[in-house]
């Protein structure tokens, strides 16, 4: 148990409260959540790019189920 918090828990931990002071420090932009760039963030495709990226994962892996049909980019690379 120690092994999963240190390793996975605390770095998940860490982020979101790192990314809770930046946002209350200043104003995010949707911009800057809209990995697929189709105009929008959102957790359910951006989120899930984030956190497979994350975890490691490249290439076809990264984004397999994930482009949006109004996604500007469409390959691993792109992303």
């Amino acid at each position: 148990m120690t092994t999963l918090f240190r390793y996975i828990c605390l770095p998940v931990l860490l982020f979101f409260c790192f990314a809770a002071s930046t946002y209350s420090n200043s104003q995010l932009e949707v911009g800057d959540w809209d990995i697929d760039d189709d105009g929008r963030a959102d957790a359910l495709t951006d989120g899930l790019f984030f956190l497979r990226y994350t975890f490691g994962l490249r290439g076809d892996a990264l984004i397999s189920g994930l482009i949006s049909s109004g996604s500007e980019y469409t390959t691993a690379t792109d992303i």
